[in-house]
């Protein structure tokens, strides 16, 4: 069938008779074409088919079928007897469909599919829809509906009904294009708008309706004057031809257009000071040698989506930026560019859903009205774009898949697509296939390079080498590179030395070999210990990186690692995108892991993330019962570690290269160290995702305390997130697995967190079981400790005065005294006297924080009431800020601090504590 009547029998096995009139008079059964017969038999199935389900008379069919010129003998029964032939031939049953009753004859239409009773149901909805304000999917229905036509309805078939069919037919498709042309303008999409309302209006230039609609989708696309001019055109019109005037409903459109009245012209709303969407394209390569027709080709007027593909090094993306570059002057709304890491070596390709959450952003999209699935975002962003001109580019795709969801919605922007790959699943409507350059054009470009006396010298070398380097314009570029910096070097040297690797450099035109052996030149320039830090970099656990790591790495200074990478840096090796940040390019960075082989492993990189990632942490080494062999860390303390984190960028990167390497311990230990981390930070959503990477790692890791440990974090980060029903179910099941594994840490542990999920529904004024209390509910060394934590309450007026500082110094002073079960400093889980704390964090980190310190430290000195209202307050805070996350640290201080069950921290109305210092909390 058709694509628009393909659609009215479904997809299921149990097709029947279908049939299609809006166009050429076709059937199908089973999915199967019948053969119909001459135009006389098909006009009287016609006449039958249309009337389903009502008797015709033999000479009513008679007079559908030939009208006033009917045959002189009677030849209906012979007619009909060829249908139910026809149809029987076909494999239906004939007698069911076409019935002889006692007045005529009859066609039954039950279960039979005929595509223009399909276009009223869908018209039917999509009205309904737009009645509703669902204009998207109204604009959607009514396109549907328009597909089914394929030209002009019933053709070729004589006789008066027939006739008066297409007559109703036309008329039904001019009313589809008035409804989605209306939904359209009020959507905003005026250029989509113009474009279905003219065609149909130049077929039927009297129609007063389209002639309103195309003139508010003029005045909407911000072309008043051409609104107009279709105004009086169509006055002209109707007094020379007709000697009427325009209706009132077409001179209430006119009055409204020299108003400026966007209500009466129903258009979409115009954003008041809408933010100018960012240019995102980068740096541009400078001179784009031997490409002027596929530049030309690109920035030609009228290909929406564009795709260019070709060996690696052709220099697709140069291509690519440049003629975003000649198109930003038409697209005003701005320019955005996303590598999608289709082929990278490092990176897995980024998800749709990714890439959509980003692109929302840029165009200015706040992050609360950001959806999580994939069909909603995409969505989201059609809608965002439609109204909009802009450029996008989309580099280095892996799949049509992967980049349809990203195309944008509107008729007014551009998307230019790059890929290693063609991409014959996605419909574009320009490709541009990208080989090597001419010989005239590569030698050309290195001329331009190392400059032109130098080239003119050895014209031959020059030759020469363009085509040892494959005629690609990054070999090109960095051979000429080298060539500048070395002005010693003559063009016959470097010759001399490409042709000594001529095996691998004949592999130019290779995926990710396409380049190694000019990497290969800038890396034998390198001093010794310059080449090994390159080596090591291979293995390096993120794709961006710092001093820090290297050295970590290397076992250098933090100096020597800085200084290294400055050379490398010239030298073209590596990136510098930010001050103290360095990032290598993908495919230097596959040369330098084919490199690699006796260089240090990566795990020695890992564990600046784990010092990192524990220094930043607020829980105390207890916290952390396994780990790496002690090292010294090169972080001072919190706020030194937790700078170096909010540098580093998206620690799932560096969790999943953990497990990538095979060390899915510390893909564990780094998981686990990030929580506390990325909580304060708000950061909920990614330390869900690291942990969800380490989960599925823990298996593998001979710790079997992580199978719970990372649950234990994955519910507190749930907690954080408000989800509490997620919250409990990831701190059971981390319970279930601590029982099965016999781990009494995590039998301890466990109950607390999973009891935050459950306080998150408690009602209020209940208690938690003494199963609740958490791991410190029963320690030992309370009496020791009675005399000093007996000061905790010298810092209530401290936070009833706000002085949170002063309430920070108190805990630590009591926590680093000695007595906390006879070790100094052991104030419990999550006290660390010695480590360093912000100045000022905010509501993620600072005072909630500090406060259920001094419940942690209250409980373990067994100070269960002081302890409870510092917990209290600790929620009361969380509550004032309405941050979820704030209120999830009351939870683990306050379990097993009331004996009372008229106090519970963390219930569904709050808690009831006694004392003041709740009321200075609130």
């Amino acid at each position: 069938m058709s694509s628009g009547a393909a659609g009215t029998g479904g997809g299921g096995a149990e097709r029947g008779l279908e049939f299609a009139v809006l166009g050429p008079v076709r059937g199908w059964y089973g999915g199967r074409p019948l053969e119909l017969g001459p135009v006389l038999r098909t006009t009287m199935l016609v006449a039958l088919l249309l009337r389903p389900d009502v008797t015709v008379s033999r000479a009513e069919l008679v007079d559908r079928v030939w009208g006033e010129h009917p045959p002189e003998s009677d030849g209906v029964p012979g007619y009909l007897y060829q249908l139910r032939k026809s149809l029987a031939a076909g494999g239906a049953d004939a007698k069911s469909v076409l019935r002889t009753d006692p007045g005529g004859y009859r066609f039954a239409g039950a279960g039979v599919e005929v595509d223009a009773v399909r276009v009223d149901e869908i018209a039917a909805r999509a009205k309904k829809a737009a009645a509703a304000g669902a204009l998207a999917a109204a604009a959607e229905g009514y396109g549907q509906a328009l597909a089914f036509y394929e030209g002009v309805p019933l053709a070729g078939l004589p006789g008066p009904f027939a006739e008066r069919e297409r007559r109703r037919f036309a008329e039904r498709r001019i009313g589809l294009v008035e409804g989605r042309t209306d939904a359209l303008i009020r959507l905003g999409d005026y250029a989509s708008a113009i474009s279905e309302v003219s065609a149909l209006l130049a077929e039927h230039p009297d129609r007063e309706p389209l002639t309103g609609l195309l003139m508010r989708a003029l005045y909407g696309a911000g072309r008043p004057s051409d609104a107009l001019d279709t105004w009086r055109e169509f006055r002209v019109r109707m007094r020379d031809e007709l000697g009427l005037e325009p209706s009132e409903d077409l001179r209430r459109v006119h009055e409204a257009v020299l108003r400026g009245d966007d209500g009466a012209l129903a258009v979409a709303p115009r954003p008041a000071a809408a933010p100018r969407i960012r240019d995102e394209l980068p740096h541009d390569v400078g001179e784009l040698a031997g490409r002027d027709d596929e530049l030309a080709r690109l920035a030609a007027p009228g290909s929406a989506v564009s795709a260019v593909d070709g060996v690696p090094g052709a220099g697709k993306t140069a291509l690519a930026v440049r003629a975003a570059q000649l198109l930003r002057e038409e697209h005003p709304d701005g320019c955005l560019f996303v590598g999608l890491h289709g082929h990278s070596t490092s990176r897995a390709p980024l998800a749709p859903v990714r890439v959509l959450r980003r692109l929302l952003r840029s165009a200015g999209v706040n992050d609360q009205n950001i959806p999580d699935d994939l069909d909603e975002l995409s969505a989201n962003w059609r809608a965002a774009t439609a109204p909009l001109r802009l450029v996008v580019v989309l580099d280095d795709a892996l799949s049509a898949e992967q980049v349809r969801p990203l195309l944008p919605g509107g008729t007014g922007n551009r998307v230019l697509i790059t890929s290693r790959r063609r991409l014959p699943g996605l419909d574009v409507e320009r490709r541009i296939s990208l080989g090597p350059l001419t010989s005239d054009a590569a030698a050309g470009l290195l001329s331009r390079i190392v400059g032109p006396a130098r080239a003119s010298r050895e014209r031959a070398a020059v030759r020469e080498l363009a085509s040892l380097c494959g005629r690609l314009p990054l070999a090109l570029r960095i051979a000429g590179a080298r060539l500048q910096n070395r002005p010693m070097w003559t063009f016959r040297d470097l010759v001399d030395r490409l042709a000594d690797d001529t095996g691998r450099l004949g592999e130019l035109t290779a995926e990710e070999r396409s380049v190694e052996a000019a990497f290969r030149l800038s890396y034998d320039q390198l001093p010794a210990d310059t080449r090994r830090a390159f080596r090591t970099l291979g293995r390096a656990p993120a794709p961006e990186f710092d001093e820090l790591v290297l050295a970590a790495m290397l076992g250098c200074s933090r100096r020597a690692a800085e200084s290294v990478l400055e050379d490398l840096v010239d030298a073209n090796l590596v990136q510098a995108p930010a001050a103290g940040r360095y990032r290598m390019h993908d495919l230097v960075a596959v040369y330098a892991r084919r490199l690699v082989a006796d260089e240090p492993d990566v795990a020695s990189g890992l564990e600046v993330y784990l010092h990192a990632c524990r220094a930043a942490s607020e829980w105390d080494e207890p916290g952390f019962p396994s780990g790496p062999a002690p090292t010294a860390s090169p972080f001072s303390g919190l706020v030194d570690a937790s700078a170096w984190l909010d540098r580093a960028g998206d620690l799932v990167e560096v969790v999943s290269a953990a497990a990538a390497a095979g060390h899915p311990d510390y893909a564990c230990w780094i998981a686990e160290g990030a929580v506390d981390y990325l909580v304060r930070r708000i950061r909920y959503r990614e330390c869900v995702a690291l942990l969800e990477v380490a989960v599925s790692e823990a298996a593998n890791v001979a710790d079997r305390r992580m199978t719970t440990a990372l649950r234990f974090g994955l519910g507190w980060a749930h907690l954080a997130l408000g989800d509490s029903v997620q919250a409990r179910q990831w701190c059971e099941e981390g319970l279930r697995i601590s029982r099965e594994n016999g781990d009494r840490r995590g039998n301890r542990a466990g109950p607390v967190r999973a009891g935050n999920g459950r306080d998150a529904r408690r009602p209020a004024g209940r208690s938690g079981t003494g199963a609740d209390r958490g791991p410190d509910a029963g320690r030992g060394g309370g009496g020791q400790l009675a005399g000093r934590t007996g000061g905790l309450r010298a810092g209530i007026p401290a936070f009833q005065t706000g002085r949170i500082r002063t309430l920070a110094r108190l805990f630590r002073r009591i926590a680093g005294s000695r007595g906390f079960n006879g070790k100094s400093g052991d104030a419990g889980p999550g006290v660390q006297p010695h480590r360093q704390r912000p100045a000022a964090s905010g509501p993620s980190g600072g005072s909630g924080g500090t406060l259920a310190r001094g419940g942690r430290i209250g409980r373990a000195g067994r100070r269960p009431v002081v302890a409870g209202e510092f917990a209290v307050a600790a929620w009361f805070r969380g509550a004032g800020i309405g941050e979820p996350g704030s209120r999830a640290f009351a939870s683990p201080a306050s379990a097993g601090c009331f004996d009372r069950p008229d106090v519970a921290v963390g219930g569904g109305g709050g808690p009831e504590p006694a004392g003041g210092l709740s009321a200075g909390a609130r």
